[in-house]
This record gives C-alpha cells, structure tokens and sequence, in this order.
C-alpha cells in the first residue's frame, strides 16, 4: 500500500528523491535500487504501486542479464507482468520521453534536470494523482493505511465506515490505485439513484441473441464504489437481494452474478467497496435491511474511516494535496504555497465546529485558492472563504438516471400500432403489419443496446457529481468524453430507429444533384472526431445528370456508408474515396476504404438486422436501413471486400428513379 520504488542510477539524484518523499510526505514507503538487477529483485519480492524510472541506465551487465540492460527493458517487462503499476520516467529530454511515453505505456515523466519542477508541484502532483495520498502523521492516518493495506491488493469487497465527510470515498479511491485493478476505471455509483428494475442489468448484463455487458465484466471496470449504502432503506428489496448476490462469492474470491436471462452464475474480477455513514453494525440490525444481505455484509472487511478531529496532525498535508488539485484545475495563477498561519486557521475552525468533516475542509480551500492574491495562501483568505463551506453539488446523475426506463422504443412501437389499427383499407394495413414486426423486431435490439451507453452515461455522471472537488483537469476531459460520446451513440441509435419507423413514409420527390449530395454529406462527416486527419476524395468521372430522389432519404444513407468507412480506417493514415459515373440507364455511386476489409462470411450476414462488427459501438440497423431506401428508389447495393483489401460499396440507381 502506497510503495514506491526509485531506481536511478546517479546515487546524488537518488538520495535526493529518497530525501523529497520523506519531506513531503508521511504515507509513502519508499526504496531505492541502483540498477536494474537490484530494482528487479525489489520487483519480484513484493509489488510496488510507483516505479520512478531512470531512462539511461547503464548498460553493463553480465551476460545472462541481457534483457535487462536499461531502463526500456525494464519498463517493458513491469508493464508486461505488472500492467497496474504506474510508472514516472526520470530523464533528461523532454520531447523524446513524450514519444517514449506514448509507445511503451509509461504513465508521466519528471525532468530531474530541471530545478523548476524540483521546486514546484509537478511530482508531488504526479504522486498523488497516480497513487493517491493519505495524511499518516497522526496515530489515526497510520491505522487507516494500515487496515486499508490489510485488505490486500486482490481484495473483492469490503466496507467502508465512518461519519459523513470523514474521507470514505477518498480510501476507496486509494484502495482502488494501489491495486492490481489500478490500471482499469473506478466507478461511483450513489445508491439513492438504484432502480429495482435496472440494478441486475446495469450490474451483471443481460444474456440472449443480443447480449449486453454489464459493468462486472471487468474489461475496463476494476473497482465499483457504492456510496452511501444506507440509502438502500428506500430503494425495493429487489435491489438488496441482488447485492447480496453480487457478494455471495466474495469470500471464494470474485463477485458471483447471472446476467438477465442467462441461466449460468459467472465470476468478476471486480472489486465492490461499499461506503456507509455511521457504524455499518448498526444498519445490520435495522429492520429495512433483507436478511440475505445483512448475513454477506457481515463476512466482509469493515474499515473505519476516521473523523478529522482525529487527524490533526494530517491537516498540514491534506491541506497541501487539495491546493496542489485545485491548481491543476485552474492552471493559470496557481497558489504556490501555504502559510503556517493558514493551516493553523483552518485547524482552530475544525476545534471550534465551524469545519467538522474534510468535505467542507476541500470547499474552503478551494474557495480561498481562488480568492489568494500573491500566490501565497493565508489565513485571511482562508478566513474568507469560511462562509462557504457546505458543498452544492449538480446531481448530474439525476439527470441522466431516468434514461434508464428506456421508453423511447416501446414508444415508437406504440405509435406503429395504432396507426395500423386506423388504417382503412386491408393493402394499407398488411404494409402496416410488416412494418410493424420489423419495427418489433428493432426495438427488441434497440431496447438491449441502449443498456450499454446509459450504463457508461450513469456511471460518469456520477463519478463527476460525487469527487467533482477532486476530480483533476485530465479526469474530467476524460468523463466529459464518455457523456459526449455515449450521448451521440445513443443519438445515433435513436436516430435510426425514427429512420426506420418513417421509411413507408410519404415523402417528396426532388430534383436531386446527386454530385453535391455527395459532397454535403462528406463535409458533415468531415467535422466528425475521428475523421480529422482522413482523406477523404470524391471523383466524378463523368458529369452526372440529376435524378428524382428522396432527398433526406438517401443524405441518411451516404452519411452511413461514410461513417462506416471512417471507423473501419486507420484513424492516422486511413483514405476513403468517393466515386461517380453513370451510363445510360444508370447511375454508379461508389465508397471505398482502406481499411482492414472483411472475411466472405461476415459480408454475408452485414445486411441482417442488428448484426455488427463493431462490439458495442455499433446497432447493426444502419445497413439494413439503407439497403431498404435503395431499393425503395428502384436501385440496388452491394458490397466487395477481402481481409487486408479494404471494402468497397457500390450503389447503382436507375436514371429514372
């Protein structure tokens, strides 16, 4: 728990560090190896939760240690064995170790030629966003470290106790960085926002012909927080059954769950910490807990969280690490330092109850950072900023919780069936009816493949309601990127799916220049992330005479095949090009990419509905909607690929459509 291992060749640098972690810090065990033998025995006798690696060490060495001349190899092998242990290069070169970052997976690196960032916060920073930080000059800082570090790095679950604003979500989250989960996500789910008929699907998945993940699938989830556990009391019963599922196999380690409609229990990797306010013994016996989940909870670790008053001695370093995030948030004027007489402040409104736990003690600095002129953090500005110590936090979960009912498709699907019903004459009402089994047949896909995107929308609202104090610059990039993300997916789906319910639609045909068709669409999928550095070309090989269209219609269908060009190329280097010709009773639109191609028996089956090749990111809806709008104009398309040839799409339309 929160080891670091130094390995520098240079003994001057080495002591120096060794020197810098024990003037900073009280929590950190720290060691330091020479050359790269020693830090290898270091490394096979215990884990370490931070390597800071030298770039060029030296590279004499016997020959049976060929493989662990410098630091690359080293760094090579950790990463390879040990994927969850973060790693901070030490060099001199700036530009290289970027590049050297970016291929070999290392996590930061620190300039040690620099005087500037030995005086500044960058590796403090760099410590306490990789592994965290916990204040142990106190008697009640040690414990906690100590009994978090007892729960071992393999830990399943465990409890977190203590009084509100005493640091609990804070422990998990170094619990969970000094894990060998530590190189997959940390998720905060707040229990006041579980719904009976979600919880089961959004935590284990669904099974069928279209199944979906849930988050105990442990490909990109290590650890699951959920907060607040007493709020169970008011969610329904369903919901505490399932918990105490999810816990059964905690003792046998892993998570034991059965995704909805599966019928074989699975084993998760997981980690399921679950925080609660006050005594968790006292909740045990209350009369809204089910037995089944007061019998788990009683199996697991339990560590208390102390309260801050307890913590004094902690509060000069705390106070250090909440200024050193608030400055890399805001970047510009940072507050380099705090004065005594600052701390002294803050610790005098702890005894005297106007701060009475670490989340008003996280607003106040963070209020006084922002008011601090002259860089220096004082104890007029924190007196300041005491006025506003309670928290206020957006909810932005509450936002997005709602999406989890999914009504969208069995909306639609309503709407179908009344239209149906009103139909007057039988022809009407039997192209209703295949309509209305396709539609059937969509929502049921649609329905499941929302599952995923609002999961991962949840999961990132609350993680930004929940540790919005905390949470640094990159990290919230990070989580507005999946909300933005997810958010467009589900769009995209949604869109589709109106599509889809509308294509017997009547709709006007227009005189259509099938030329700048094309070169629209391609503009709007330029603008699109991924598209940014593709080359995109369109050629027309002969002038192309307009057509009657339904305009909209086939708009939707060029922006899918480019779209799918675009995540099937190389998002660096990728090409995709569009080509128009025509002769006399046709006109030939075609979409080629260089991408990866497909094998005969996928280009097969890439017209039936909902099947995808692009896992969780696709509907399988796109195609099979756009083959219907082409052969609705009288037209048909086809597909040409190999593996390692790209594909080719080939749209022929008759010139009189």
């Amino acid at each position: 728990m929160l080891s670091v291992l130094i390995v520098e060749d240079a003994s001057n640098i080495r002591t120096q560090l060794v020197r810098f972690f024990g003037k900073r810090w009280s929590c950190y065990q720290v060691e330091a190896a020479g050359g790269v033998r020693e830090a290898r025995a270091a490394l096979m006798q215990a884990d370490r939760n931070l390597v800071l690696l030298d770039l060029g060490l030296p590279t004499a060495a016997r020959q049976t240690d060929a493989d662990w001349r410098h630091g690359r190899e080293l760094l090579r092998w950790l990463k390879g064995e040990r994927p969850h242990t973060k790693v901070i290069i030490l060099s001199t070169h700036g530009e290289l170790v970027r590049d050297f970052l970016k291929e070999e997976g290392a996590d930061d690196f620190f300039l040690k030629d620099h005087r500037e960032d030995w005086l500044g916060d960058k590796l403090p920073s760099q410590v306490e966003r990789l592994i965290g930080h916990l204040g142990c000059r106190s008697e009640a800082g040690q414990r906690l470290r100590d009994d978090l570090a007892k729960l071992g790095p393999d830990v399943h679950a465990a409890v977190l106790e203590g009084q509100a604003g005493s640091g609990r979500k804070h422990a998990a989250r170094v619990l969970h960085q000094n894990s060998r989960r530590a190189n997959l996500a940390l998720l905060v789910l707040p229990t006041q926002h579980l719904r009976a008929e979600t919880f089961l699907a959004d935590m284990a998945g669904e099974a069928g012909a279209l199944p979906v993940p849930g988050l105990l699938e442990g490909d990109t989830t290590g650890t699951i927080v959920l907060d607040e556990l007493q709020y169970l009391r008011h969610a329904d019963p369903l919901v505490q059954s399932s918990l105490a599922q999810l816990l059964s196999g905690a003792e046998a380690g892993c998570l034991r769950f059965t995704p909805i409609g599966g019928t074989q229990p699975r084993g998760s990797p997981c980690c399921l910490v679950l925080c609660v306010e006050g005594q968790l013994s006292g909740h045990l016996e209350s009369s809204w807990m089910v037995p089944e989940l007061a019998r788990e909870l009683r199996k697991l670790p339990v560590v208390s969280t102390p309260s801050p008053q307890e913590r004094m001695d902690d509060l000069g370093e705390i106070v250090e690490t909440i200024r050193r995030r608030c400055n890399d948030r805001r970047r510009d004027n940072p507050v380099i330092e705090t004065e005594p007489a600052a701390v002294e402040a803050l610790e005098q409104a702890m005894k005297d109850g106007r701060l009475d736990n670490l989340a008003d003690l996280d607003a106040v600095i963070c209020a006084a950072c922002r008011r601090a002129e002259g860089h220096t953090l004082t104890a007029e500005v924190v007196g300041q900023a005491l006025p506003q110590a309670k928290r206020s936090g957006k909810a932005l979960a509450q936002t997005f919780a709602p999406l989890l009912s999914r009504p969208v498709a069995i909306e639609a699907y309503r709407r179908m069936e009344q239209t149906f019903l009103e139909s007057a004459d039988v022809a009407s009402r039997m192209q209703h009816l295949d309509r209305l089994a396709a539609l059937g047949q969509m929502v049921s896909g649609v329905v499941h493949e929302l599952g995923s995107p609002m999961t991962a929308i949840l999961a990132a609202a609350s993680t930004m309601e929940s540790q919005q104090s905390e949470l640094t610059p990159q990290q919230t990039a990070e989580m507005t990127q999946i909300l933005c993300e997810e958010s467009r997916r589900m769009r995209r789906m949604i869109e589709d799916l109106r599509h889809f319910s509308r294509s017997g639609e009547a709709a006007e045909l227009q005189e259509t220049d099938l030329e700048d068709l094309v070169t629209g669409a391609v503009k709007l999928v330029r603008l699109e992330p991924r598209a940014k550095y593709l080359r995109i070309s369109v050629q027309t090989r002969t002038a192309i005479s307009p057509l009657r269209l339904y305009h909209g219609r086939v708009k939707q269908v060029l922006l899918n095949l480019l779209r799918n060009a675009v995540d099937a190329v190389d998002e660096k280097s990728g090409a995709i090009e569009v080509a128009l010709a025509e002769d006399d009773a046709r006109v030939l639109l075609s979409i080629r990419d260089d991408g990866a191609g497909m094998t005969p028996e996928v280009a097969e089956r890439i017209w039936e509905p909902f099947f995808t090749t692009k896992g969780e990111h696709g509907t399988g809806i796109g195609l099979d909607i756009a083959r219907k709008i082409v052969e609705a104009h009288g037209g048909t398309i086809a597909v040409e690929s190999a593996p390692g040839e790209g594909t080719t799409f080939t749209i022929a339309l008759p010139r009189q459509s």
